[in-house]
């Protein structure tokens, strides 16, 4: 059973993200596999002739979040030839934009110094209608590896921790 398969059965019962994020735990604890595996088809190699079981999980206090929500410097720094393009990409963040408008100034500085220069027009106009929570709004990014758009992020990330 590869990764899309799975992910299919589960969004019967799940979410599509929730389901993505079971599966995902589910090749990475079960058989061993990253996320970079999965991207690069390592999963139709799995011999699954043992009959899988799956559960709804209810009981969160044994699962560690964090570890299934690590990525691959491999894939980060992968060359796409065709390019790594992100549509419709939104950013949200919400917190007292006038007590902490330090912090907002600073997170559409990063947007304006990060994103694509002909799409920070749609972020601003955005802002310019008030709506301060959202960083971006359905903007498109090509690039040629995901690195740029993961370290965007971390300065967002490092800004709002």
């Amino acid at each position: 059973m590869t990764y899309n398969t799975l992910c299919k059965q589960l969004a019967l019962t799940y979410d599509e993200g929730e389901a993505k994020a079971i599966a995902r735990l589910v090749y990475e604890v079960r058989y061993g596999l990253s996320l970079t595996d999965i991207y690069l088809g390592r999963d139709a190699d799995i011999d699954d002739s043992d009959s899988f079981r799956y559960e709804k999980i209810s009981d969160y206090k044994n699962i560690d979040v964090m570890s299934t929500c690590t990525y691959s410097d491999d894939l980060l720094d992968a060359d796409f030839d065709e390019g790594w393009w992100s549509s419709d990409l939104g950013l949200y963040a919400e917190f007292d934009f006038e007590k902490h408008h330090d912090i907002l100034m600073k997170l559409q500085d990063i947007v304006r110094s990060s994103i694509p220069e002909d799409e920070v027009k749609y972020c601003e106009e955005v802002w310019a209608d008030g709506e301060f929570n959202l960083l971006c709004s359905g903007i498109q990014w090509c690039c040629s590896r995901m690195r740029e758009v993961q370290d965007f992020l971390d300065k967002v990330n490092e800004v709002l921790l």
